[in-house]
């Protein structure tokens, strides 16, 4: 049983075991999405909170001997060249906090990795995890107990190798490659439908559907314009007293006069997806 040797609730010998277990699952996470960053222009960035989470389960320790040096610097080489594509997207009066805070981030981890060499993370680096489920703890045991009787192993996980060889024995059987349909493409509609109603006081003209405006390079990034970049970039081009009562999925602009909205429809159709994201 292991002892309680110090007051840090996270230094003994099982916590430190779980903590050291949390820091190797957030260095795992950001190796599984940093790679996305060569080809991304994406700014919002699942890997920003791993970087982040790991700066946080870092500073206050004295090192990390789970990561590498030599690693932590290609992932800033990544995400300079990724910063210089995304920026563009970030609002501009939070870029240069953003970027502050990301470069000490990044500072702190880089400080706190190890001079490894390379032959001790390069494999293991690009190693990713398929996640089971199972109903509950219990189930868990049962596959355990199941395999180690009908599957052992001399070396390794019984479960985890029995896993393993169901895959690649998936990949070997022809029959089931051939039997898989081809990925369903999406139809792009890019129409502008624009609609204009009334009611007693106002007219009011409405854009539910932004494909328009979308391009197949945004689309690759899942980057999509939504209502309120198309109210943002209206009012950057027209000085008026409109009335703008817009959802992310609904654009909703509103007049006492049907020949105000006219202005409207004219920005809308002169509009690139360059004037809308900026």
């Amino acid at each position: 049983m292991g002892k309680i040797y110090t007051s840090q609730i996270h230094k003994s010998e099982n916590a430190s075991i779980w903590y050291g277990g949390i820091v190797v699952h957030t260095i795992r996470e950001i190796r599984r999405s940093i790679e996305s960053l060569k080809k991304s222009k994406k700014a919002d960035q699942y890997v920003m909170g791993g970087i982040h989470a790991l700066r946080k389960l870092l500073e206050d320790e004295e090192s990390c001997s789970n990561l590498a040096k030599a690693e932590v610097k290609e992932w800033i080489a990544i995400l300079e060249e990724w910063y210089k594509k995304a920026s563009r997207y970030i609002p501009k009066d939070i870029q240069e906090d953003f970027k502050k805070q990301l470069d000490e981030d990044l500072e702190i981890i880089l400080d706190k990795s190890s001079d490894l060499p390379e032959y001790s993370w390069r494999k293991e680096s690009l190693e990713r995890q398929i996640i089971l489920r199972v109903e509950n703890q219990e189930v868990k045991d049962l596959y355990y107990q199941k395999t180690e009787i009908k599957h052992p192993v001399e070396l390794g996980n019984s479960l985890n190798e029995y896993l393993k060889k169901c895959l690649s024995n998936l990949l070997d059987d022809k029959s089931t490659n051939e039997s898989i349909d081809p990925p369903v493409q999406k139809v792009h509609h890019n129409s502008l439908n624009i609609s204009i109603t009334r009611n007693e006081t106002d007219y009011a003209l409405l854009i539910d559907e932004f494909e328009f405006y979308n391009t197949n390079e945004n689309r690759e990034q899942d980057i999509h314009i939504n209502a309120y970049d198309l109210e943002d970039a209206i009012k950057s081009n027209l000085v008026s007293t409109f009335k703008f009562d817009c959802e992310s999925s609904l654009f909703f602009v509103s007049s006492k006069k049907l020949d105000s909205l006219q202005q409207i429809i004219e920005v809308l159709l002169s509009l690139k997806t360059t004037d809308i994201i900026k």
